[in-house]
């Protein structure tokens, strides 16, 4: 955990559902979020390149359902990777979840993919830690010799994905 602030006039502290409460020497309340979770822009590169393309781990996840027009890939909750990660000193599980979906665009000759990672330390714990998860999305194919109306509604359908 990172020092935020430091104060010589906090009256009383209190702990209350992930956040720390304080009262500072002027009776103004101030506060501070204890909640714990990996950030996304860590995580990305594990799962789409430089080039916002799906990485080969996730090309090869689930072949037989990445075949079909639409497709969705998941980790069960049983399944979910337990990683252990450095908290300060110490060396603590997480357990991550991943969720793909796919779908193909024909008509404009592309395939869209949307990846969503959910993280939080192994249950049960005493850190105030909800589940966090972080959502990306891909697009693969050539897109060089699109015209705008193209460009435009490839957008349109990444909001929609």
């Amino acid at each position: 955990m990172k020092l935020m602030s430091t104060t010589t006039q906090a009256v009383q502290m209190s702990q209350h559902q992930g956040h720390l409460y304080w009262l500072s020497g002027t009776s103004e309340l101030k506060t501070l979020s204890l909640h714990m979770s990996l950030p996304c822009l860590s995580l990305r590169p594990y799962f789409l390149d430089a080039n916002n393309q799906l990485l080969p781990m996730l090309k090869t996840w689930c072949p037989q359902k990445m075949s079909a027009k639409r497709w969705q890939c998941n980790t069960s909750a049983d399944k979910m990777a337990t990683l252990n990660l450095q908290e300060g000193a110490h060396r603590l599980p997480w357990q991550m979840g991943v969720y793909v979906k796919g779908m193909t665009h024909e008509s404009l000759g592309v395939t869209m993919h949307r990846v969503m990672v959910c993280s939080h330390p192994q249950r049960p714990t005493t850190r105030a830690s909800p589940e966090t998860c972080c959502d990306w999305k891909a697009v693969e194919g050539d897109r060089s010799s699109f015209t705008k109306t193209q460009h435009e509604k490839l957008a349109d359908e990444l909001k929609l994905f």
